[in-house]
Parts: C-alpha cells; structure tokens; sequence
C-alpha cells in the first residue's frame, strides 16, 4: 500500500519538539510530579517559525533562485538552513524543489514522472532522493532537533510512495552529512566531532 504522509505538515515536529522535547518530567521533593524545562533549554526558548512567514521567505528566495533553471542545475545546487531546529524551512524548501521540478518534467521531460492520480504526478524515487541527498543541508546545536528534522525529511521522502516504487534494501539515505550536528557559529558540526555546546 502506499505510504500516505500527505496530512504531515512542515510544522507538525517542531511543534511536537516544542511541546516534549524540550522539557521534562521529575518528581519535586513533595513528591509531586512536575513539568520543568530541560537544563540545556533555560537560557532559551525552542521557537518554531510560523509556516506562513517561512512560506513568505522561501517564496522571496529559492522559488526566484529557480526560476529559469534546468532539472540539472536545480539538482546541483544547495539549500541550508543554519540553525535548522526540526526543519520547517528545510521541509518546505524539500517540498518546493520537489513539485518545481515537477513542473519542469512536465514541460521538458515526462519519464521522470509518476502519475498518481489525474493530472497529478510525483518525481521518480530515485530523482526525489538524489533531491535530497544533493540539495537539503542544515546543522542545530540541538541533537533531538537534528534527529526530528532527519525523521521529517525522511518521512517527506516516502510521501507517495509503495513497496512498488522503492527499490532495494537501503532505500532510505543516510541524513547524518546532510543534517549534521553542531553549532554552525562556532564549530565544525560533524556528528561530534567538535561539539562545542
């Protein structure tokens, strides 16, 4: 059966992130249960963009930075998000890259589309993932952030698909090169390599 991821919104983790994951269930010395803050949250807040103001931004950004570019030149290129908490902007920005170069095929080259209903299509797998893997950067000071963004550009990547259209046995990409973990400000961000949180 196809997987139907079509009901997830870029926001849906970063609001669930906001809600759990940045805090924490502990027993006060009463022996209440209580809801505090997680100690690496104090100094701050987990804020999510609103979908409406990244929508604005990537409209005034990658949307013109397309316009006029070719399959091959939209597949070479990369998009980044700094501090890119659960991924809103990098879940939008996979979602726009995706149906642009739906238009594109439409025009250009229909091999490299799948029909998935009347007058709509879906990138190859293969094309999708490549999209991804090529095109989809981002680096967070918070490791359950960097996972929830891996875990909501994985699960946009199944959007559509079956066991028909997936081929082999490692059919998901490895994200920890594409979403790495680290503060861009001053490190490294490799996978731990040089944490300085």
């Amino acid at each position: 059966s196809t997987y139907s991821f079509s009901v997830f919104s870029s926001d849906i983790l970063g609001n669930i992130y906001e809600i759990f994951l940045s805090e924490k269930i502990r027993i006060n010395q009463s022996g209440e249960i209580e809801i505090k803050p997680k100690a690496e949250h104090l100094d701050r807040d987990v804020v999510t963009t609103p979908t409406h103001i990244i929508k604005e931004i990537i409209r005034n950004t990658v949307i013109e930075f397309c316009q006029g570019k070719t399959d091959k030149q939209i597949l070479n290129s990369k998009f980044a998000d700094i501090a890119c908490g659960s991924g809103a902007f990098l879940l939008e920005t996979f979602q726009l890259l995706n149906d642009t170069l739906i238009d594109y095929y439409l025009e250009n080259d229909r091999t490299k589309l799948v029909p998935i209903s009347n007058n709509t299509y879906k990138l190859l797998f293969s094309i999708k993932k490549s999209l991804l893997i090529n095109c989809i950067f981002g680096v967070d000071k918070d490791f359950n952030a960097v996972e929830a963004c891996r875990f909501g550009l994985l699960l946009k990547l199944l959007e559509y698909e079956n066991n028909e259209t997936i081929i082999g046995p490692s059919a998901l990409p490895n994200l920890s090169s594409n979403i790495e973990y680290g503060n861009s400000l001053i490190d490294l961000g490799s996978e731990g390599l040089n944490d300085a949180n």
